[in-house]
């Protein structure tokens, strides 16, 4: 302690001698410490940050590859035969994020989005501020009617917090598809670093985009 105390005596000393010097290295000190905390908090945000669901210390993510390529992404025939099979897991559910594209008027819109397996609100026990989530019956490829869950940021934000939007038509990638529920507020997707707008059905996402006209 003696020890530390002379030093920073000493350290006063020569800064009253040269308070140049000090400013200097004040304001090198300052911009230091906010990149720091800049950096800290951009990589607490990706990686460390858990995502607004019910039990979230539980949520494990499962995915296939090799020594090479461990985290590719997995097939959908895969993901059936993981959840049929497991006895370690409460529940099983399947999601990616592909371009989605979201047309009103004269104005098309990039959106962030999610394609997911029927159960995903249910595994993850999310809740509905309006409307319902996803079924397994949405797994179904020969769904009748193309559905889609919006977030409520992106309701009130691009949709003008319509209180009838439950049963309304979005445009999105070319096909219509009518909107079955909202979001509670707290849950903003399965990616912790940036906010989902909406999520589609992956079956009705492969089958819209199976008949989608490809140019030559």
């Amino acid at each position: 302690m003696k020890s530390f105390l002379r030093d920073l005596l000493y350290g006063v000393r020569l800064s009253r001698k040269n308070p140049g010097f000090t400013l200097i290295a004040v304001l090198s000190l300052a911009v230091g410490i906010g990149v720091n905390s800049t950096v800290f908090g951009f990589v607490n945000a990706i990686l460390f940050k858990s995502i607004t669901v019910t039990n979230s210390d539980n949520l494990v993510y499962v995915v296939t590859g090799n020594q090479s390529n461990p985290y590719r992404s997995t097939s959908y025939t895969n993901y059936l035969q993981i959840r049929e099979q497991h006895d370690v897991f409460s529940g099983v559910a399947a999601y990616a994020a592909p371009p989605m594209l979201m047309t009103q008027g004269d104005q098309t819109l990039e959106l962030n989005s999610e394609v997911v397996s029927g159960n995903y609100f249910s595994v993850l026990e999310v809740r509905m501020l309006r409307g319902q989530a996803f079924t397994t019956t949405d797994d179904q490829l020969l769904a009748t009617e193309q559905t889609v869950v919006v977030s409520e940021n992106f309701w009130k934000r691009r949709l003008n917090s319509n209180p009838d939007i439950v049963g309304t038509q979005l445009f999105l990638n070319g096909s219509s598809f009518s909107v079955v529920g909202i979001t509670s507020g707290g849950f903003t997707g399965t990616d912790p670093s940036i906010s989902t707008d909406l999520w589609v059905p992956m079956t009705q996402w492969a089958n819209m985009v199976q008949k989608t006209p490809v140019a030559a």
